[in-house]
């Protein structure tokens, strides 16, 4: 699909249009998950003990269930599934299976679309579950590492935590080399392969990965104060 380029930034209205809200996975949407775990990095929350681990795998859970809940009930109630139809200026308007396809951009043709969760639709209801989901799966781990021998083992992948944006900007560009689709065997075969090797090598480096290291002296540079 359309992405932006350099000769866009002629057109810098438009531009940051596109960039904010109305392209393929726009800031303002999916900085979400950003600020959210910033917010909970940066906070003494997981700091302490282990009942506020708790809270965090139960807040998590009760979010998405709630989430699931409400599209549930809207759908049971006002039958919210056939009252939608995609647009045809939606990115995903010529996909076979559009529904599965939003590309982060929540259709706009009814408000009804904010009654769904449809993975990557961008509704308030998909951030929601995904990041409630994220929230559980991380107390779970936390709990998990109380256990010394525990923690001792899932070294590599505390490793590959400290690195994140290296790692998926490597799979990024590993994807991006991918010319024709492939069948399900070997797009799972491919993804296994990558997890073993990012891991190996975010051992290997120890630490914050080379993208880490660069963000943080730009911002450093860049503090007031």
């Amino acid at each position: 699909g359309p992405v932006t380029s350099w000769v866009d930034l002629l057109h810098p209205i438009e531009t940051a249009t596109q960039l904010l809200l109305t392209g393929y996975y726009p800031v303002l949407v999916w900085a979400t998950y950003l600020f959210a775990g910033m917010a909970l990095g940066r906070s003494r929350f997981l700091r302490a003990d282990q009942p506020a681990r708790v809270v965090l795998l139960a807040g998590g859970a009760a979010t998405t269930l709630i989430a699931y809940g409400v599209v549930w009930a809207a759908d049971a109630t006002w039958s919210v599934q056939s009252r939608l139809t995609i647009p045809p200026d939606h990115p995903s308007a010529g996909d076979a299976d559009a529904l599965t396809a939003f590309y982060g951009t929540t259709p706009t043709n009814t408000g009804w679309w904010l009654l769904t969760d449809y993975r990557h639709s961008g509704t308030t209801l998909d951030p929601a579950a995904t990041l409630g989901t994220s929230f559980a799966v991380l107390g779970v781990c936390l709990l998990l590492t109380r256990a010394n021998w525990l923690d001792r083992a899932t070294w590599p992948l505390r490793m590959a935590g400290s690195m994140p944006l290296t790692l998926y900007t490597t799979h990024v560009l590993i994807e991006s080399f991918r010319l024709t689709d492939v069948d399900d065997r070997a797009a799972l075969l491919s993804w296994a392969v990558q997890f073993a090797v990012l891991v190996l090598a975010a051992s290997l480096l120890r630490g914050r990965g080379p993208l880490e290291r660069m963000v943080g002296r730009i911002s450093a540079a860049a503090r007031i104060g």
